[in-house]
């Protein structure tokens, strides 16, 4: 007879249902464990430490959950708690209907003898009486010490495992919200007449992986892992009997090596909650995809539709045709996995692809493109041609504005600047994130020139400014003393630059010339 047997009257059928779940989804750990007392604590809404007693009057229940006394509770936590007694052979012994042997750490020593710690404290002071316990509990003393050798070898070994099917499923759901890769990794073995059995999680217990037989798989999983916690989060230490872990997150870098070996080995798919599809999923192993925008027009609703999609040479897939797109540069269709280039991708992804299409109505398309076009990272743009603009190339002008202190130790303060470059007669601040600026009276767009750009703020360092990080509002970029000023304004005016101050122009002083002339011819 089980432990769960001999209480099963005593609790309530919903009761041992709701009990069951903490033990499927390993909500439970087993904390301490004397001959006397099993202490367990349950992960519901919030820990629940459930503790059961031997004493005179037969086993007792207690769940911190449970606000009687009388240490006979019998709610969901203890219900677990005693599965997990049965399931993991925490008893000494066979339970009968009038009897509940002691608990044990060792559930391969689970026999029908049980020896307190009195007896092994005597035990090892006289060789006697040693010899006296082992025979009278059916073993000499050396026959114990080499079963118990035996014990530790086969628990230290490689468990060979029956044949195992294991797969890594992508939660698309979940990796979507958290715009990183949630896989889940998920098994099933051959069974004794030849059949595949359900498929169910793999929970991998602190790490440990010794029991898997293929190399790749313990690989892949201890790369999954990670290294093994000291502590848990409650402040315990964490042990091989902890919870277990059969989903992960995993980052950029780490699915970057994970990912196309997994489609190689034919083990990635799609999490389903019917069990993983027979498809596995294919390694795209091409150059990585472009992202691009299109405005199109829908003249059956009179609307201008935005869409995105990848495309690579000749190769073009529409965003709607991808099952999910991440910022750490894979997206995957039904069959494939693929990398893209830039991480603009994922951003625009969640905002076209869903219930609600981005749609503008009939004379709200210029508009469109403007706003697009300054927004920042913008990826390639196509236009149809009534809204198309030429897009050329402007070197801007550098344009730097000084602020005059006004204080009254102005020589002693530092001058600050802010610096604008100057496209075709916009000017746009420095800090100012948007890819192009669009020139509405010549239909033109001007792509922001970076390398120009990167070679102002150089020359500023150059000169003697300091850039500030930290500014408010764009009103303060750089600073410099005011003793350094005036050299600074002289290298920046000589190779071009606009130089401001206070909104007044400064222009930089010619060759100082002098000649004196009477006009009156003395001889």
């Amino acid at each position: 007879m089980s432990l769960s047997e001999h209480f099963e009257d005593r609790f309530r059928g919903d009761i041992r249902f709701r009990g069951s779940e903490f033990l499927r989804a390993e909500l439970i750990r087993v904390t301490e464990v004397t001959p006397t007392n099993l202490t367990a604590v349950i992960q519901d809404d919030t820990e629940f430490e459930a503790e059961l007693s031997h004493s005179d009057g037969g086993l007792q229940l207690f769940c911190s959950c449970s606000k009687k006394d009388d240490r006979s509770a019998t709610c969901r936590h203890l219900w677990a708690a005693i599965l997990v007694i049965d399931r993991d052979g925490y008893l000494a012994g066979t339970t009968t209907p009038d009897y509940v042997p002691p608990f044990t750490s060792d559930s391969s020593r689970a026999t029908g003898d049980h020896r307190g710690p009195l007896l092994e404290d005597m035990a090892e002071d006289d060789d006697d009486f040693a010899d006296f316990l082992s025979r009278s509990s059916g073993r000499r003393t050396w026959e114990t010490r080499l079963s118990n050798l035996g014990d530790t070898l086969e628990n230290g070994s490689v468990e060979q495992d029956s044949e195992r099917d294991i797969v890594y499923e992508i939660d698309m759901a979940q990796s979507r919200a958290e715009n990183q890769i949630v896989l889940q990794t998920s098994q099933r073995q051959r069974r004794a007449n030849g059949q595949w059995g359900k498929w169910k999680p793999l929970r991998i217990r602190g790490g440990r992986v010794d029991a898997i037989s293929d190399p790749d798989d313990r690989e892949f999983l201890t790369l999954l892992s990670g290294g093994i916690p000291t502590e848990s989060s409650n402040g315990t230490r964490a042990t091989a009997a902890g919870p277990s872990t059969f989903r992960y997150r995993v980052p950029g870098a780490l699915a970057a090596m994970l990912i196309p070996r997994l489609c190689e080995m034919q083990r990635l798919t799609f999490l389903d909650p019917d069990g993983p599809d027979e498809l596995r999923l294919q390694w795209d192993d091409g150059p990585a995809w472009d992202f691009r925008l299109a405005v199109n027009h829908d003249s059956d609703a009179s609307l201008w539709r935005l869409t995105g999609r990848f495309h690579r040479a000749e190769e073009e897939r529409d965003l709607a045709d991808t099952q999910l797109v991440l910022a750490s540069g894979f997206y995957f269709t039904n069959s494939t996995a693929h990398r893209h280039a830039g991480t603009v991708a994922a951003a625009w992804s969640r905002m076209l692809v869903g219930d609600m299409p981005f749609s503008v109505p009939n004379g709200d398309e210029k508009d469109l493109v403007a706003m697009l076009l300054e927004l920042p990272d913008l990826p390639d743009l196509d236009l149809p041609e009534p809204l198309a603009l030429d897009t050329i190339d402007v070197t801007p002008d550098p344009v730097l504005s000084l602020t005059v202190p006004r204080g009254r130790r102005w020589n002693r303060e530092r001058l600050a600047a802010t610096l604008h470059f100057n496209y075709a007669g916009t000017l746009l601040s420095a800090h100012n994130s948007q890819s192009a600026i669009v020139l509405k009276d010549q239909r033109r767009c001007a792509r922001r020139d970076t390398t120009r750009e990167s070679a102002a703020w150089q020359e500023l360092a150059d000169a003697g400014f300091e850039r500030i990080d930290e500014h408010r509002r764009g009103q303060r970029q750089l600073d410099i003393s005011i003793g350094h000023l005036t050299p600074a304004i002289r290298m920046l005016m000589s190779a071009g630059w606009q130089v401001q101050s206070d909104g007044m122009p400064v222009r930089q002083a010619g060759e100082f010339q002098m000649s004196v002339r009477s006009h009156i011819d003395w001889f």
